[in-house]
Formats: structure tokens, sequence, C-alpha cells
């Protein structure tokens, strides 16, 4: 846009008319007119250009206002799945376990823990669950799973045996083994199935379908 070419408080229009004549004059004013008229048009327009920018800025400033609080929700939401989702996973794996049955009386517990009583029940059974727990890792890919423990022993046979070899020298050291044994684990536990030839088979077979076989059956 041009810029006016003299000030209106400096311009003479009486001289202006005597040296360029009344035609020349009005055609002076007019374009000054014009050329007012025009920047007062793109100075209204460009103000409300401005204005409807400063409206979508604040409109975007409230949009993020609101994008950022419904961020915050769905932080919160997402927290309370994921807390759900462990605890969910915690309870389901407090219910899986896994199913150990040990004939006592053909598996050969070390003889100097066996000589140790009680203590050699604790770390008899302790070293039970490790080998049991690395043989789940390798053939099931499964860290850590709770453990049901039972052994059949035939007690009054096995501690003669113990004290025929010399390991004991009478029953009570093989009774305070296998309570020792019980004690180490909450889940640990053996039972005393008493003379007869199938008598361990026979109570190992039930324990079985009354556990893993309803499950698997």
């Amino acid at each position: 846009m041009s810029s006016i070419t003299a000030e209106p408080s400096l311009f003479d229009g009486k001289a202006y008319r005597e040296r360029h004549g009344i035609k020349a004059y009005f055609r002076y004013v007019s374009n000054v007119h014009n050329e007012e008229k025009a920047w007062i048009y793109s100075t209204v327009k460009e103000n409300q250009k401005l204005k409807t920018d400063i409206e979508k800025i604040g409109d975007l400033e409230v949009e993020v206002l609101l994008l950022q609080e419904r961020i915050l929700i769905q932080d919160r939401q997402l927290e309370e799945h994921k807390q759900r989702l462990q605890k969910s996973e915690e309870s389901a794996a407090a219910c899986k376990y896994a199913v150990v049955l040990v004939d006592g009386n053909g598996y050969n517990f070390p003889d100097n823990l066996i000589r140790e009583g009680f203590n050699g029940g604790l770390e008899a059974a302790q070293n039970l669950r490790s080998h049991a727990q690395a043989y789940l890792k390798q053939v099931l890919d499964v860290n850590q799973l709770n453990m049901l423990v039972r052994v059949f022993i035939n007690l009054d046979g096995l501690s003669g045996i113990y004290q025929g070899l010399g390991i004991v020298s009478d029953g009570n050291t093989i009774r305070d083994f296998m309570v020792g044994f019980v004690q180490a684990q909450s889940l640990f536990d053996v039972i005393d199935v008493g003379k007869g030839e199938k008598a361990v088979s026979h109570k190992m077979k039930g324990m079985w379908n009354g556990t893993v076989g309803d499950q698997i059956g």
C-alpha cells in the first residue's frame, strides 16, 4: 500500500488548488481518502485474523488441558489394571503345585543325614526340594512352584534295616529324621504305611489318583 504523500495537518489545500487546479486538488483528496479507507479495511481485517488466531490458540490450550487430564486418568486406569493382573497371576501361581510321591523304602537318603536325625531330616527335605525344582525348570521351564511331597515308608522295617547296617543305633534316630523332614516344608509329609509287600505302591497309586489323576483324567 502506498503511503500518503503529505500529513493532513501540513497540507495547504489552498496553495495546492492555486498551483495545480481544482481538479488535481480533488483527485489528490480522493486518493488520500481511498488510501485511508484501504488502510482501515486492511487493519480491521488483520485485527480480526489476530482475534481468530487468539481464539484458536485458546481452544488449543483447552484441548491440551483436556488431553493431559485424559492421559492422567488413563495412566491411573492402566496402573490399576496392571495391579489386578499381577494379583490374578499371583493367585493363579498359588493354585499351581507339583506333586512329588516318593517310595521311602526304595529311596536312599544319605547315610550321614540319617545319622544326624532331626537336622539331617531338615537338610534332606531342602535337598529334595532343590533337586525337584531343578528338574521342573529343565523339563517345564518353571522357576518356582509350590511342592507337595509325600514319602511313603514302612517305618519299622526301614528302621530295622538301618540298624542292621550299623547306620543308626536305634529306631529313634530314624523317627527324628522323619520329623525333621516333615517340619522342613509345610507341604512335606511322611506316611507310615506299615508292613506289606505292596503297601507303599498301593498308597502311592491312591494319592496319585486323588490328586494328579483327577486333574488330568
